[in-house]
């Protein structure tokens, strides 16, 4: 056995000085013993630590050979063999006529060789070469597989991406040239739509490949290691990765937020039976896909390496190597989700030849290495996960970067519902983990005080944006079979999907069609004649022929869905519930794949144009509408009573519309709740006894980008009497009298009408008429018939880019914007992101720009601005009552993500100017009102983006 081992030693030429680089003890190594390194051997005079407390040899002779750095050497003793050729040698140089041949085997062959001695006698040693080749071979027992990926290799890679890059994405790969199949840059879907697939990035040399991306497949980095996404459960050439959803909900599970359990039920009906004030079912869901990365050790019952360690790889070569399907695991291993099956493509490890091992792992973003300190394989591998939400609405944490606001904050949907690590276990038995006193296995958040303490001695900003697979206490996972520990989640965002019920004012995410009353099978919509009714949200679950009303067609609003005989789809958007779309309803809504590079203030700054030229996403919950009776017995108060449970519907900051003795309709915010009674701001809420009240709230539901919404003109009076209206509707509300003549004003921003939508009923009796509704998207309004009772006006609006924020001290201020205008791109969008109101202005003289920032009050104790004052704006003067804004962009850092921060105030026009004499912009959080110059009341606030703009670099 060697005297001493090490990994890493270096020497240069003409050097007596060997230097220990990777710490081990040089304790046993003595004068005489012999040096192995690089293949040379040479003769040590002493080993001793140095002042930096390193290990160092210095040799007999100078180092006649090249430069060696972090070389694996061995230390041979100068004891039996060795010790007995030395003596031998020196002996035979006295009688070297006699020992010349001997001295030549000695030098070039294997074996042994005697040598003729003094005295007669004669000694027999082994030779140089068989010296050094059992040295070697001690050397590959020790460290065998020199070409293989080391523990310090992937060290060293760790640590030159750290220096470089975030954990994130460094490419988001390519997408398809059919602009709306894509979902965002690198995310996208088929033109023959495939159930429940998803594609993310693109074989950069096909001909149909459109992006600008370096790569074709996306490229991530996680915990300084990157990995390509290429090849993923893949069915065609041109595809890099497939991500493969779970099935839409159907109205049979249920999720209680109470206990975090899910139940999936034997029927619809069942399922909404067993509802109580916890217990729903889940009809508006939202997936989280992400990717997992783990290590692993390669065994006998576990042999397959992957391609870019990718398990749910179906490359059919690896290096040009032949790959078959691994069938020593599970198809669930496999999975994206539980109850997904499918099979990865590999290699046999193990039973491949040497040749091909050398070939594999040549490329080292397969990240096969070995251990010399365990004498086992590893992989870093990936697996893509896509998880359904546990219940309706949005996820409580899905963003490690943000600061624990709960206890621990890991991935989870809710308090009660955790997202499980699978690691390289075969299953689990669910991919979210229900909280029942103590968590037995999640991702944890790196903030998490618990989590800190664990990982003393880890440098955790090298893991930020991840979350980290832990089991109960935070601490390292040991039930996941991974090696050291390490499982890690990549979040790349959120769907929104939508449900395989009836489409339905009462189930707006529906995609299934409406049965008929003369047959359960045929293909109706809620405004047809023949349509059936819902009564409650189940009835869209329950078949016709169970007493529901969805049909029993065999087209559920799945793809391949076709129009019924008036040329229509179950939904006006013409979208089916096993894809996804660019925004929306059954939309993407989050995109969390944040470059690993960072972004600068510079970039930053072109992203906050953007959010003021409508080249944003945004994103924001819908509104949902409601009518009640109340039981209110005084006029004119700050109260409104109920005899019932109305007031469990409502919340803090809730907006209503009150009945007045006048018949009209006066806007209040809800302040407080009682057990049975509201209470409104301000001192009168022009409430009338046993009035009526229209509630506008915020659904648990964000979505992104431009969204399908339902504006109902009716007379609330009327609401009751209106079985299609009864449970309520996802949109907005106008009263009749709000029209002006034959149009009436959109509640949102009109981007679109979907199709010029308009349904309506002349009577109550009568049956619903479809017909347009003549958008005009500058003034913002639609047509309707003012003798028709109910009109249901369909549009899209864009989500919004901005939400109410305090003041945030700011990294770097930018110039002023302002505009006047009509149009998106010149940022009316943003105007109603910012004040809730919508400019229509059309002349095109000074109606937008950027002024300067001549002033900036800024508190040295706090970085907090305090005012701003910009150069003259030079507005054209229009109508009293033109709107306008201007705001004072800036960004902030939060949890080391970069945010957009906009400090705005409305303007106003008097017909002969627009209030703003004095070029100031007051610093208000949140929002508020002030007075201009002309003594007009307008609004005033802070806001931030609504999505981060990136992961902040500073360069």
């Amino acid at each position: 056995m060697p005297a001493f081992t090490a990994s890493q030693a270096s020497v240069t030429n003409n050097s007596k000085v060997v230097q220990i680089n990777s710490g081990e003890s040089i304790a046993n190594v003595n004068s005489g013993d012999f040096l192995v390194l690089a293949g040379f051997i040479i003769e040590i005079n002493r080993a001793y630590v140095g002042g930096d407390g390193k290990g160092y040899f210095e040799l007999v002779k100078n180092w006649p050979n090249s430069n060696q750095t972090n070389q694996e050497c061995i230390v041979i003793p100068t004891t039996g063999e060795f010790k007995k050729a030395v003596d031998a040698l020196t002996s035979a140089n006295v009688l070297v006529n006699d020992n010349f041949k001997a001295m030549q085997d000695w030098q070039t062959k294997t074996g042994t060789v005697t040598f003729s001695n003094q005295d007669g006698t004669t000694t027999t040693v082994k030779t140089l070469k068989q010296i050094e080749n059992e040295a070697q071979a001690q050397m590959d027992a020790t460290h065998p597989y020199p070409w293989a990926l080391r523990t310090k290799d992937i060290e060293a890679l760790r640590k030159a991406n750290l220096a470089r890059y975030d954990n994130g994405f460094i490419s988001l790969g390519r997408e398809t040239q059919v602009s709306n199949l894509n979902l965002a840059q690198g995310l996208w879907v088929a033109n023959d739509l495939k159930s429940n697939q998803l594609y993310m990035g693109r074989k950069i040399d096909d001909a149909n490949t459109g992006g600008t991306a370096e790569t074709g497949e996306a490229i991530i980095v996680v915990a300084g290691l990157e990995f390509n996404l290429k090849d993923i459960a893949t069915d065609a050439a041109h595809l890099e990765a497939t991500l493969h959803m779970p099935e839409a909900e159907d109205g049979t599970r249920t999720f209680d937020t109470a206990t975090g359990e899910s139940v999936k039920h034997a029927s619809a009906a069942i399922a909404f039976a067993s509802e109580t004030a916890t217990n729903k079912v889940v009809i508006r869901r939202q997936d989280v896909p992400f990717i997992e990365i783990f290590k692993r050790e390669i065994t006998e019952a576990d042999p397959f390496v992957y391609a870019y360690g990718a398990i749910q790889s179906t490359a059919s070569k690896i290096e040009g190597i032949n790959t078959v399907q691994n069938t020593t695991r599970p198809s669930s291993y496999f999975g994206f989700y539980k109850g997904d099956t499918r099979v990865g493509k590999g290699i046999n490890w193990l039973t491949a030849t040497d040749t091909q091992r050398k070939t594999i792992a040549a490329n080292l973003k397969h990240y096969i290495m070995f251990d010399d300190r365990t004498g086992k394989w590893y992989q870093y591998c990936i697996r893509v996960r896509f998880i359904k939400g546990a219940g309706n609405g949005d996820w409580l944490a899905i963003d490690a970067r943000k600061a624990v606001k709960t206890y621990s904050d890991p991935f989870m949907f809710s308090a009660e519902a955790y997202v499980k690590p699978q690691g390289n276990l075969d299953s689990i038995d669910s991919d979210i983990n229900t909280f029942t006193g103590g968590v037995t296995g999640s991702f944890s958040n790196i903030n998490n005080r618990t989590f800190r303490e664990n990982y003393k001695g880890r440098d955790l900003k090298d893991l930020k944006g991840l979350y980290v697979a832990t089991q109960s206490g935070a601490s390292l996972p040991t039930n996941l079979n991974v090696a050291d520990g390490e499982c890690y989640a990549l979040v790349i965002g959120c769907f929104n999907r939508l449900n395989q019920g009836a489409n339905n004012l009462s189930n707006p995410y529906g995609a299934a069609w409406i049965a008929s009353n003369s047959g359960n099978s045929l293909k109706r919509n809620y405004w047809s004649s023949d349509a059936l009714v819902a009564n409650t949200v189940a009835d869209n679950f329950i078949l016709a022929s169970d007493g529901g009303i969805k049909s029993t067609n065999e087209q559920t609003g799945n793809i391949g869905t076709t129009a019924n005989g008036e040329g229509i789809l179950s939904r006006l958007d013409n979208r089916f519930h096993d894809t996804v779309y660019n925004g929306g309803q059954g939309g993407i809504t989050r995109d969390m794949r944040y470059s690993a590079k960072g972004i600068t203030i510079t970039q930053a700054k072109k992203r906050v144009n953007e959010m003021q030229g409508d080249l944003a996403p945004g994103l924001e919950r819908e509104t949902q509408v409601m009518i009640y009776q109340s039981s209110t017995n005084t006029n004119n108060n700050t109260y409104i009573d109920f005899d019932g449970n109305e007031t469990s519907n409502f919340a803090v900051g809730d907006e209503i519309y009150c009945e007045t003795e006048a018949g009209t309709y006066v806007k209040s915010t809800v302040t407080r709740i009682g057990a049975a009674f509201l209470q409104t701001e301000g001192q009168d809420n022009g409430c009338k006894v046993n009035g009526l009240v229209v509630h506008l709230k915020k659904t648990d539901t964000s979505l992104r980008g431009s969204i399908e919404r339902n504006d109902v003109v009716i007379d609330p009076v009327n609401f009751f009497n209106e079985p299609t209206l009864a449970l309520g509707w996802v949109g907005g509300w106008r009263h009749p009298s709000m029209a002006q003549s034959t149009r009436i004003e959109a509640t949102r921003k009109l981007v679109s009408s979907i199709s010029a939508n308009r349904i309506w009923k002349a009577e109550l009796a009568d049956n619903y008429g479809k017909s347009t509704s003549s958008p005009d998207t500058v003034k913002n309004d639609m047509f309707i018939d003012p003798s028709h009772i109910i009109s249901i006006l369909n549009y899209r609006y864009k989500a919004k880019v901005t939400t109410e924020s305090d003041v945030k001290g700011a990294l770097e201020y930018f110039d002023v914007f302002y505009t006047v205008r009509d149009i998106v791109t010149f940022g009316s969008t943003f105007a109603e992101s910012l004040i809730g109101k919508v400019l229509k202005n059309t002349y095109s003289n000074n109606h937008k720009g950027y002024a300067p920032t001549l002033n900036l009050n800024i508190s040295p104790q706090t970085n907090l601005i305090a005012g701003v004052t910009h150069a003259p704006i030079d507005l054209d003067n229009r109508e009293s009552g033109a709107l306008g804004i201007k705001v004072l962009s800036s960004v902030f850092e939060e949890d080391g993500l970069l945010y957009a921060q906009f400090n705005f105030i409305e303007l106003v026009c008097s017909g002969s100017n627009w209030g703003d004499s004095d070029s100031q912009i007051p610093i208000v959080p949140n929002l508020s009102t002030t007075i201009n110059d002309n003594a007009t009341s307008v609004i005033v606030g802070t806001a931030r983006s609504a999505e981060p703009l990136g992961v902040l670099r500073y360069a």
